[in-house]
């Protein structure tokens, strides 16, 4: 009777918070009269589980002794309906420690090929079978990486449990799988460095998936917590390189930041030092080449402004030639302004500043041209203002 008014009070959409209150009522019957318990448990099971349960506080309080998680396994064992997977999932996570034998083993690893698509595997609870079965969670990840070829399986793993992986390409192939399927899935990127940790050249293949899954620009905010490379000892050669291939792959066109900022954004104060030299080296070492050039000074304008008067000064140093000087960003280009500004006013106050690095410098009047054009730029930007201003004033009246 209880079952069916409450697939009735389901049926009419009546939601629980919390706990499934069956769930309470099979636990509490089967406390009382373990026989009469499970004949509940097997009426929902035996309707196909039509109401949605998910045992839990039932499982906890009554997988303590063999003879009870032998009776309610065989039920499991012996029937095929929705979410039988995730009962088994839940049987092994709350199975009391005292019961646990080596054959549940296999009998998760089958499972894991069981649990329906779009399933989240916890790896968390499954820990303690690795006394049993040390290679359990390298098993299981093979037999995740193989289903998520196909289908997609989502895994609460790398933060915690990467040094169970022996094989380290099968380790990379599951995060770059996890972050195609879930973007959310590690957003502060700390299972990201445990498998940076591993192999650093990581850090290439998952930019080269970045660009292959998005054939627009990778949005930058997707991806604001990669500044944890710099946890990594003796990173610079292998970030270089990761720049170099930024800057084939992105399309900038200095609206906006440039993707290359995620490795720069709110750098703790010892890492900014070693960011700053390898920012330095990288604009020394390609001075001629103006894609990552923009790259480096967009860097320098958003996330490091610090040294922003410290690559300008060496790119003017290394080159004085005004039309490779004007084919950088060194000032915005365009964005979102609110309120009552005048956008010609700032644009000039930017370029105000530019001159007044440039005359820092001590390369002398080889540099002539180029102060001739940031001064030709604060012009124009004033004269806009002057529109903007007198626009303004018409459209008022």
């Amino acid at each position: 009777m209880f079952y069916h008014d409450y697939l009735l009070l389901k049926q009419a959409g009546v939601s629980e918070w919390g706990w499934q209150s069956i769930d309470f009522v099979i636990d509490e019957n089967c406390t009382k009269n373990f026989e009469l318990g499970c004949q509940l448990f097997l009426e929902v099971i035996e309707n196909n589980n039509e109401v949605g349960y998910m045992p839990f506080v039932f499982f906890r309080n009554q997988l303590k002794t063999k003879e009870k998680a032998e009776t309610i396994w065989n039920i499991l064992q012996r029937y095929d309906f929705k979410g039988n997977a995730q009962w088994k999932m839940s049987f092994y996570h709350l199975l009391d420690d005292a019961l646990i034998e080596k054959e549940i083993v296999n009998h998760i690893k089958n499972t894991i090929r069981e649990v329906p698509d779009k399933s989240t595997i916890w790896f968390r609870e499954l820990q303690r079978y690795l006394t049993f079965e040390p290679n359990l969670f390298q098993d299981l990840l093979e037999i995740i990486v193989e289903r998520n070829e196909t289908e997609s399986i989502d895994i609460n793993f790398f933060e915690h449990y990467t040094e169970q992986i022996n094989n380290i390409e099968l380790l990379k192939k599951a995060y770059l799988q996890q972050c195609a399927t879930n973007n959310h899935s590690d957003l502060v990127k700390k299972g990201f460095l445990e498998v940076l940790k591993r192999d650093a050249n990581f850090l290439i293949d998952y930019v080269n998936a970045l660009y292959s899954k998005n054939s627009d620009r990778y949005s930058l905010h997707e991806e604001y917590s990669l500044n944890v490379v710099w946890n990594i000892e003796n990173i610079e050669p292998i970030l270089i390189k990761t720049l170099d291939l930024i800057s084939e792959k992105e399309i900038y066109l200095g609206i906006g930041e440039h993707f290359a900022n995620s490795f720069f954004q709110n750098l703790p104060s010892e890492n900014k030092e070693q960011a700053k030299n390898l920012l330095l080296n990288y604009c020394k070492e390609n001075f001629n080449d103006s894609i990552k050039i923009n790259m480096i000074v967009d860097i320098a304008r958003h996330s490091m402004r610090e040294i922003f008067s410290d690559i300008l000064l060496l790119f003017i140093s290394l080159t004085q030639d005004k039309e490779y000087f004007s084919a950088i960003h060194w000032s915005s280009n365009g964005g979102t302004y609110s309120g009552d500004v005048i956008i010609g006013d700032i644009e000039a106050t930017e370029w105000r500043n530019i001159l007044s690095i440039v005359e820092q410098s001590q390369v002398g009047i080889k540099l002539i041209p180029i102060k001739n054009h940031i001064k030709e730029k604060i012009e124009s930007s004033l004269q806009y203002a002057k529109w903007e201003r007198k626009r303004k004033f018409i459209e008022k009246d």
